[in-house]
């Protein structure tokens, strides 16, 4: 491609703001990176009718029309959006990156073979997990998971934000290559420097003495909540002084009817949802350990955002998020329910340990999205590249 030419890079995505999700989150922050590098950036997503859409970002967002499917999710209609496909055409651009498998990534595949452009493909979530998990069937799980797999094939490009993905992919009938580029960071470094400790202290009624643990992200059975609930309960039978907070909409109610029933009713806090960041910067201040045992997160924003307060992670070995961290040294990797009882029952009794490790993580975790952005454009030039050499 030509040495001084601008690119211009189109980010398809079923999932942006004002949604809210660690997609919607890696989306909005790697366009504004692009853009700060000098990038010409044009976002496509979903029209969310019934929530705010205050575009007024560095960026051009351009929108197309839509079908409400949850209060978090619209389903893109950008076939029979003329308005949406006229800016497209106009703002003409030299590759396509999708974030999605869903309809935008259909309708990227079908603008990029018109127009003679190059598509890449990210993939953020393991499908498969909330695919089984929404219709309950093995069978037609494998049969949607064929579906993205042709889809991802049908791309010039695969990238993913975790080493996991490979058995992903295996089930999508996927076995290209694929390029692993981990997501940057939420906070900016005012942010870190301006957090209000007091903050969530007023609002939750916490004191520094309280041994806070902390989850952050939709309080649903794909999160493994449910081990961590079995884990609090082992904790809470030693005696341990603990309070536990769940940031995030309870999209799984049967779990928080279960929580608000039990033992340990006055030990768990639920915050739902918060847009505040200084808020959500207090609670991660505030707290002395960071549990996430997912299996279903690829790499985890909140894993980052949790390093960059000097608050470190316990995750489960063997999945996406604990790809960043060596075990006792920037975060800690636990193998079961009673594993992770214990090790939380020994760090609070050694709060030494917890903050040597959170000052690790803080140095060794947290990615600036400039330095991600830089990683995604020498991938865009070689695909185009290639794709030039191929058509020529």
């Amino acid at each position: 491609m030509e040495q001084n030419k601008k690119l211009k890079i189109a980010v398809f995505t079923d999932s942006f703001y004002p949604g809210v999700g660690g997609t919607e989150s890696a989306v909005f922050h790697l366009a504004n990176a692009l853009k700060n590098l000098n990038y010409d950036i044009m976002v496509c997503a979903p029209t969310y009718y019934q929530l705010t859409n205050n575009d007024n970002y560095n960026f051009v967002v351009n929108r197309c029309k839509s079908k409400k499917v949850t209060d978090n999710y619209y389903n893109g209609h950008p076939n029979i959006s003329k308005e949406f496909i006229k800016k497209l055409n106009d703002f003409k651009p030299d590759i396509i990156h999708c974030h999605t498998n869903g309809a935008m990534l259909v309708y990227g595949i079908k603008y990029a073979r018109k127009n003679n452009i190059p598509i890449i493909s990210t993939i953020h979530t393991k499908f498969s997990m909330t695919i089984k998990n929404d219709i309950h069937s093995n069978f037609l799980t494998k049969i949607c998971c064929k579906v993205i797999g042709s889809r991802l094939k049908k791309c010039d490009r695969v990238t993913a934000v975790s080493q996991s993905m490979d058995k992903e992919f295996a089930l999508y009938g996927y076995k290209g290559q694929f390029d692993v580029i981990k997501n940057g960071t939420t906070f900016s470094v005012d942010d870190v420097k301006n957090v209000d400790k007091q903050l969530a202290q007023k609002q939750y009624g916490l004191t520094d003495k309280d041994n806070i643990l902390l989850f952050v992200g939709h309080v649903s059975k794909v999160k493994n909540i449910d081990f961590i609930f079995k884990s609090l309960q082992i904790l809470n039978d030693k005696s341990t002084n603990f309070k536990m907070m769940f940031v995030g909409s309870i999209d799984d109610k049967k779990f928080y009817n279960m929580v608000i029933n039990s033992e340990l009713k006055n030990k768990i806090i639920f915050t739902d949802n918060i847009k505040n960041k200084q808020l959500l910067s207090s609670i991660y201040l505030n707290s002395k350990l960071f549990l996430f045992p997912s299996t279903f997160d690829t790499d985890g924003l909140v894993v980052c955002e949790a390093a960059q307060m000097e608050t470190p992670s316990l995750v489960l070995d063997g999945y996406g998020p604990s790809e960043r961290i060596t075990n006792n040294v920037n975060g800690f990797i636990i193998n079961d329910e009673l594993d992770m009882a214990e090790k939380i029952n020994y760090l609070l009794n050694n709060q030494d340990v917890l903050k040597k490790v959170g000052h690790q993580a803080s140095v060794d975790l947290p990615k600036n999205w400039n330095f991600v952005a830089t990683l995604y454009i020498d991938v865009y030039k070689k695909v185009i590249e290639n794709y030039k050499k191929i058509r020529r």
